[in-house]
């Protein structure tokens, strides 16, 4: 080898003509810089839920996500009625039952929305666990494809309407992200606005993503 001090070429420990340490590399080692840099993870391009989730930079974004105000539910609101009078019947499992009732009569209502973004698939499955979050709503269950996935989502019940479900379905596409979201509340035909204000919140958070 040769000295990178003076030039000459030697052998050993040392050079024999300036002294100056002769650094060895053995055979197929690797660099300590090279081996300690983590290895980039391109999380915004994953389909992979449970991955996007144990994502360092997606778990953080998530946790800065702050739901709104809480509201009262629709059980709290009927409820705050027996305090004020007697009813010879407990008015929130009277509701509970008229929703199944009439959830069995296919009594229900809901909204449908789709839309395209030039997003990664990853970026948008996230956007829209911020959103959902935001909402106050919980992530019942998660069902995995190849190119996407479907959140379901309770949607709490409130002064508007009974408890329901939200179905979102993210998948990839050759240009960018479709999501197409859906709501379901059994039990009564008008939910005076709320499924639209939560498809509207929804994809506003996806659409302002960066």
């Amino acid at each position: 080898m040769f000295c990178t001090n003076c030039g000459k070429e030697s052998e050993g420990k040392f050079c024999w003509n300036c002294g100056t340490p002769l650094h060895v590399s053995a055979p197929n080692a690797v660099p300590a810089a090279s081996a300690e840099a983590p290895v980039p993870t391109d999380w915004q391009n994953d389909v992979d839920y449970e991955k996007l989730i144990h994502t360092p930079a997606v778990r953080d974004l998530l946790a800065r996500q702050k739901p709104e105000q809480a509201r009262m539910t629709g059980e709290e609101f009927v409820g705050s009625f027996e305090k004020i009078i007697k009813s010879p019947v407990a008015l929130v499992p009277a509701m509970t039952i008229m929703r199944d009732i009439y959830g069995r009569m296919g009594i229900h209502t809901g909204k449908t929305r789709e839309e395209k973004y030039p997003q990664p698939v990853g970026r948008v499955i996230v956007s829209a666990l911020c959103g959902i979050a935001k909402s106050g709503y919980k992530v019942q269950d998660v069902r995995q494809a190849s190119d996407g996935c479907m959140l379901i989502c309770e949607i709490p019940s409130d002064m508007f309407s009974l408890s329901g479900q939200l179905f979102i379905t993210i998948r990839r596409e050759l240009e960018g992200t479709s999501v197409q979201a859906d709501t379901h509340i059994e039990g009564q035909l008008y939910d005076w606005g709320k499924s639209k204000r939560a498809l509207d919140n929804l994809f506003a958070e996806i659409a302002e993503a960066k």
